[in-house]
């Protein structure tokens, strides 16, 4: 081949993946790296920190070094004190513009927190804890409050809670008027109140659903509140023109000293006390259903449209305190699929008073479809109608059971009699089983569907239930078929014991072990300067204490109105690992530890939030 036409072929070879390269996108250098810078603030009309600003101004401007965007400004941009009307918050280039509707206050500074609210527009890099202070008066505010919320029983911290705070003392303003200054909790659960009046103030967090900027029970918001009032710290914000918080908040990996005795709202949901009838239900001809909004003071007063001798129904004892279970037992009501009744009960009226309360009730069975099949022989229906129903029954055993659980029976019907020797319990000794002695349990209310059978276990050891057909009989005459069953318990090896003391006992301590999930598995009490938790499945626990101040034997909410804070609840920092077949001992020094620090972190990292990143 001639060099000429080497040359040539070579020429066409070259062209060709120079193209290719310039055709293939995802070849060769692709640009610089990654912006993760946020955006820079350059100016701002009016300036940041300015006075006598005109209180008609209708545009806040913030220019930055690029293009940006507003993320989820209902969520982060809080202005201070609360308006009316809610500023519109817009992006229009590089500029960040908050639009007001209402007219300002004057001699008044205010301050709008952005949070996250700005971030870039190509890569979302947030401008963290922006705010923005101005005044309508001849000087900037300079005082400060700022603390955390947590959540009162989790001690988790809380994101989004609105805090808010009075120069008046009267405990009636929190839930007739507006906060006077506001802020907003950040992703750590802090917050900063800056640019405020010195003075005495009092202090409220809220879950603002309504955003009223002011607290009514009726929304179901959670609510905070400190016991004393306080006055602020000074100077709010030091870094000029950015508008940034000070650096002593900016690290989210460490909790800084002076933090770590901040103030610190509990945040909880009150319980709901309005007492009004929500709804009836007629599931089935035996039992009806009512339900309250609230757990009744009084049982209600009920009378059925037709003369009856005797009172037609027992009510179970449930555990849901808001819904009365009542089960029939006339026949005559038992034979109509209606029941029409008239239910004398308390109810809440608008000032918050219990009051007599009347209403006439129909309840109806609904009606199930049935498929009746061509092929039915001539009789069928006859014989379905006088079949033999069974009284049924759930219980709780598993082929390996554990040694603290309690077998437990729950009948599909109030229990009427019990026929205690055809109940027995075996353990097997070699090939045969040999009857043990048992304890039957049963409440002592006038209508229950459960029964406990109690006995001496043995580690390791295999038992089996026998109950004889027709050993349970209901209220109806129903009884239960043929039923055994066959199941082990665990050896002793198998099971974990934990011991906790204390350097000061505390008073009223309930315990509990909670799961990575925050589950409650097993509760003690305290006794004799400790407190003993036997026969754990061996698995990671975290270790909680309430201290149940009215001696209840649960942890109670606040309550605002009477100035009621909710039980006081520590967690243990250190996560309870508890293997199998030891002993393990834990001296729990409970007043040591900031409050801050004491939710372990595993509980966060389990479902999935972030770890403590802490102030």
């Amino acid at each position: 081949m001639h060099t000429h036409t080497l040359y040539k072929a070579f020429a066409v070879l070259l062209a060709t993946a120079v193209l290719a390269s310039c055709a293939n996108r995802g070849s060769g250098p692709q640009g610089g790296p990654k912006d993760e810078n946020p955006p820079i603030v350059l100016q701002t009309i009016p300036e940041y920190g300015a006075v006598n600003v005109d209180t008609t101004i209708t545009d806040i401007h913030i220019k930055c070094d690029e293009l940006v965007a507003i993320k989820d400004a209902y969520k982060h941009v809080v202005v201070s004190p609360p308006m009316k009307n809610k500023p519109g918050v817009r992006n229009k280039g590089k500029e960040a513009i908050v639009s007001f509707v209402d007219t300002l206050k004057p001699n008044t500074t205010y301050t709008i927190y952005f949070g996250d609210a700005i971030v870039d527009n190509n890569e979302s890099n947030p401008l963290r804890n922006y705010q923005f202070a101005f005044s309508t008066g001849d000087h900037v505010d300079s005082m400060y409050i700022d603390g955390y919320v947590i959540d009162a029983q989790t001690l988790a911290r809380r994101e989004g809670i609105i805090v808010g705070v009075y120069t008046d003392a009267v405990d009636t303003t929190f839930t007739t008027t507006p906060f006077m200054y506001v802020a907003k909790t950040d992703t750590l659960g802090y917050f900063r109140m800056t640019n405020i009046p010195d003075g005495q103030y009092s202090v409220f967090a809220l879950n603002d659903l309504s955003s009223s900027w002011y607290y009514s029970q009726k929304t179901g918001g959670e609510v905070a509140f400190l016991d004393e009032r306080i006055k602020p710290k000074g100077q709010g914000t030091r870094v000029k023109g950015q508008g940034m918080m000070d650096s002593v908040m900016v690290s989210p990996d460490s909790i800084a000293p002076e933090l770590l005795n901040s103030l610190i709202l509990r945040l909880f949901k009150e319980e709901n006390k309005q007492e009004y009838f929500k709804k009836a239900m007629h599931p089935n001809r035996e039992s009806f259903t009512l339900i309250f909004g609230h757990e009744p003071t009084k049982l209600p007063d009920l009378k059925v449209f037709c003369p009856l001798s005797t009172t037609p129904w027992v009510m179970e004892k449930i555990q849901r305190s808001d819904s009365l279970v009542y089960w029939i037992t006339d026949t005559t009501l038992l034979k109509s699929d209606t029941l029409r009744l008239e239910m004398k009960y308390l109810k809440t009226d608008s000032v918050g008073n219990l009051a007599d309360a009347i209403d006439t009730l129909k309840l109806v069975v609904p009606h199930k479809k049935v498929n009746i099949s061509k092929s039915k022989k001539k009789g069928d229906d006859k014989k379905e109608a006088t079949k033999r129903v069974p009284l049924t029954f759930v219980h709780n055993i598993k082929e390996k059971m554990e040694v603290p659980d309690t077998i437990t029976l729950t009948f599909a019907e109030p229990i009427d009699s019990i026929v205690y020797d055809s109940i027995s319990l075996c353990i097997k000794e070699d090939t045969l089983f040999t009857p043990v002695p048992i304890n039957f349990e049963i409440d002592d209310s006038l209508c229950t569907k459960e029964l406990r059978i109690t006995y001496d276990k043995s580690f390791g050891e295999t038992y089996k239930l026998n109950i004889d057909s027709a050993s349970v009989y209901s209220i109806y005459g129903r009884h239960n078929d043929k039923f055994y069953k066959t199941f082990a318990l665990k050896k002793l090896e198998e099971y974990a014991n934990l011991y906790v003391t204390f350097p000061e006992n505390p008073e009223n301590a309930i315990l509990e072990l909670l799961d990575l999930k925050g589950v409650v598995k097993y509760r003690s009490v305290l006794e004799e300067n400790e407190v003993i938790f036997q026969d754990i499945i061996p698995e990671k626990y975290v270790l909680r204490m309430i201290i149940d101040s009215n001696s209840n034997g649960k942890w109670d909410t606040g309550d605002v109105k009477e100035g009621i804070q909710p039980e006081q609840v520590y967690y243990c920092p250190k996560l309870m690992n508890l293997p199998a077949n030891w002993d393990v001992e834990e001296l729990w020094d409970y007043k040591s530890i900031d409050v801050l620090v004491q939710r372990p972190e595993e509980l966060d990292k389990d479902n999935g939030k972030s770890n403590r990143k802490n102030r």
